[in-house]
């Protein structure tokens, strides 16, 4: 017999590193169905440290080909904190999103990871409350940015959706602001449908 656990992460307000814990009864991405998701990002917030106790799924050298090369600070930001940088995209207007992840999977996809947000080189915030893992509900696919914003769409899954293809899609938009002399980043509006 098989069981199914999901696992999801949470960041504590009081240090902001992730924490972990086992739930059965809310996906990791119920987030992205509020109205009006809560707010986690502060602004003059450190960029967070990936979690200590991550299980490393395949030796460094395993992956060692997909190695994202280290051209912009805010990459070799990411990497300092010790994350594995494995993409980033830049609008050109002064945003910059880092993809970094604790480790990698057999099949040497991020897991766990999160994008980090960089606003005219100063970190913003994160785009997802918790960590993600590649073809899990919550898990972003794909950032981008329209007039200003930064866009990521985010994989919904039911427990009936093969691993291949979640059955909807959740797009998060978020502005860049200032509070306090200190860039914050917050999602504005989540709308959800089909892929």
């Amino acid at each position: 017999m098989i069981v199914a656990v999901r696992i999801l992460f949470k960041t504590s307000a009081l240090v902001g590193l992730p924490l972990f814990c086992v739930a059965q009864d809310q996906p990791a991405g119920a987030w992205l169905d509020s109205v009006a998701p809560a707010q986690w990002n502060q602004p003059g917030a450190k960029l967070p440290m990936p979690p200590k106790d991550v299980q490393k799924n395949v030796t460094p050298e395993f992956c060692k080909g997909h190695d994202h090369p280290l051209k912009l600070e805010e990459e070799r930001a990411v990497a300092r904190a010790g994350w594995l940088v494995f993409a980033s995209y830049q609008d050109g207007e002064g945003l910059t999103v880092v993809g970094g992840a604790a480790s990698e999977d057999g099949m040497c996809r991020p897991d766990p990871y999160q994008f980090f947000v960089f606003f005219q080189g100063r970190y913003a915030g994160t785009l997802s409350p918790r960590l993600m893992r590649a073809r899990t509900d919550g898990s972003v696919n794909k950032v981008s940015f329209v007039d200003g914003k930064v866009v990521a769409a985010f994989s919904r899954y039911t427990p009936a959706d093969p691993l291949c293809c979640p059955s909807r899609v959740s797009e998060a938009t978020y502005e860049v602001g200032q509070e306090s002399g200190e860039p914050v980043v917050k999602v504005v509006s989540v709308q959800t449908g089909r892929p």
